[in-house]
């Protein structure tokens, strides 16, 4: 917003429609959204609340807020960040700088997962589950908010991620469920782990370095590479998960782990020597998306 337009009186629907032409000639293809979105996130509002108080005017101190976060939205910086929360499996997670933003894509694996868990609890009174790389702690709350009969264990190798990960267990109410460890993938885990857990869950990193610099600015200027690359072939993550991961489950246990898009025969390959079967899921857009492995020794009917 220009210096010399910000003394005058500004209405919700000005702003608004002025912030949406702005980004639209800087190139944002959802200008409208991100403005609204932002509007209501400051005036503490819903978005359909603008659309009945278009005539309201900011006052000086909203107005220089909103400023403030237009600034770093025209910046690039995530929506999510700005608004410090987002939406995950229904439930709202807090995020900022250091973790990553939870994908609505990766609501399939939590899905996969939750049916699988409710099939071994009509066998079990109990499950102890494992998400290796929790970041926000998104994949491990909603299993833990689901199942009840859950006890799970969430690793990272951030601080920063998983300073967002408590947060989110406070939030919902978690704590006592969900365990947050920090811990290197690429270390060894501890030998009392070894056939602890009935399920496992993993959403790794997976650009490749190629793809770095083809990435929106949000992304690869903004959210922890750590979470993001997966190295020169993308496969980094998945080379040690499947070191780590067979010894953690149980004899019958069963893993699903998110790939990128024409990955899925490689990665099967990786994890082939450690489990009896895997079985691929596509998503909504027909992309890979999704392994499901499992151990020896189980009836996985």
């Amino acid at each position: 917003m220009a210096e010399n337009a910000s003394a005058r009186v500004w209405t919700v629907l000005q702003l608004i429609q002025w912030s949406s032409e702005y980004l639209t000639g800087k190139g944002f293809t959802n200008g409208r959204l991100l403005s609204e979105r932002l509007l209501a996130h400051l005036l503490q509002l819903r978005r359909v609340d603008l659309y009945v108080q278009f005539d309201r005017p900011l006052e000086a101190g909203e107005l220089a807020r909103y400023k403030a976060l237009f600034l770093r939205l025209v910046a690039h910086e995530p929506l999510q960040y700005l608004l410090g929360e987002t939406e995950f499996m229904s439930l709202r997670f807090l995020v900022g700088p250091g973790a990553l933003i939870p994908r609505p894509e990766t609501e399939l694996l939590v899905e996969k997962a939750l049916a699988r868990a409710r099939v071994m609890l009509q066998e079990q009174d109990a499950l102890r589950i494992i998400d290796l790389g929790t970041g926000t702690g998104c994949i491990a709350i909603a299993l833990a908010e689901a199942l009840p009969q859950a006890a799970v264990t969430a690793l990272d190798s951030s601080t920063a991620a998983l300073k967002w990960a408590r947060k989110n267990c406070e939030l919902h109410g978690l704590a006592g469920r969900v365990t947050l460890l920090q811990q290197d993938l690429k270390a060894p885990l501890p030998p009392e782990w070894r056939g602890s857990f009935d399920l496992a869950v993993a959403n790794p990193p997976y650009i490749r370095s190629a793809d770095w610099q083809g990435l929106d600015p949000e992304i690869r200027d903004h959210e922890p590479h750590e979470a993001l690359f997966g190295g020169e072939d993308g496969l980094d993550a998945y080379r040690s998960l499947a070191q780590q991961l067979p010894p953690l489950l149980r004899n019958g246990g069963e893993a699903f782990v998110e790939i990128g898009d024409g990955m899925a025969a490689v990665v099967g390959e990786l994890f082939k020597p450690g489990f009896q079967n895997v079985e691929l899921f596509h998503d909504l857009a027909g992309k890979e998306r999704l392994v499901h492995l499992f151990s020896p020794g189980g009836n996985h009917e």
